[in-house]
């Protein structure tokens, strides 16, 4: 399965995880830091990614905003918020704006449903 998915979250380690993950399942996958480096890669002209997997909790911006500007900006790209702090609250914003909300303790489950994604 070939597919580029970007991963977006502030902590190195926890990016460099998903990165290796992903490309185990054979997937191409790039790196964004945070919120605002995670939109200007995905509204440039020319951006082909399959599948967002992006973390709710960045200083600066959340994953929700960074979801709701894409949304609004007419990206359709299917995203995964893939996050440790999923209340009821970021779970019924989450499913507003079609995002798949998966909890980072089940990276098998993340990695399942982002290789289903890139996939369809």
């Amino acid at each position: 399965m070939r597919g580029r998915v970007l991963v977006v979250d502030d902590e190195p380690s926890v990016r460099f995880y998903e990165r290796l993950s992903l490309e185990e399942a054979g997937l191409d996958v790039d790196e964004a830091a945070s919120g605002p480096q995670a939109l200007r890669l995905l509204q440039a002209p020319g951006a082909d990614f399959a599948a967002v997997v992006l973390d709710f909790r960045m200083p600066g911006m959340t994953g929700l905003e960074v979801a709701q500007a894409l949304r609004s900006g007419g990206v359709p790209t299917p995203i995964v918020l893939y996050t440790a702090y999923a209340d009821p609250a970021v779970a019924a914003a989450a499913q507003e704006l079609g995002l798949e909300l998966i909890d980072k303790t089940d990276v098998e489950r993340m990695v399942d449903r982002v290789g289903g994604l890139v996939a369809a």
